[in-house]
């Protein structure tokens, strides 16, 4: 029989459900625990609204809620050219 462990947090990184036990994290270690490139884009989701957060700044878990991540590729660098 398997071993049964139960983590006090749930986040949702792109359709990928992770548990967590930590209170404070920051959207690069979920990143990395999901296996996700953690150079992406990443947006915090609230009732259909996606807010893009920094990697690196600490964010507090709730036990009651589920927080949604979603990522994007990195931007890529866009030239601007000065018509001619």
């Amino acid at each position: 029989m398997g071993v049964h462990r139960e983590f006090r947090h749930i986040v949702d990184v792109d359709g990928m459900l992770i548990g967590v036990d930590p209170v404070i994290v920051t959207p690069a270690s979920l990143l990395a625990r999901a296996g996700v490139a953690t150079d992406r884009a990443v947006m915090l989701v609230v009732d259909d609204v996606e807010t893009t957060i920094a990697a690196d700044v600490a964010m507090t878990l709730s036990e009651t809620q589920v927080v949604f991540l979603r990522t994007r590729p990195p931007c890529a660098a866009i030239e601007f050219r000065r018509a001619a």
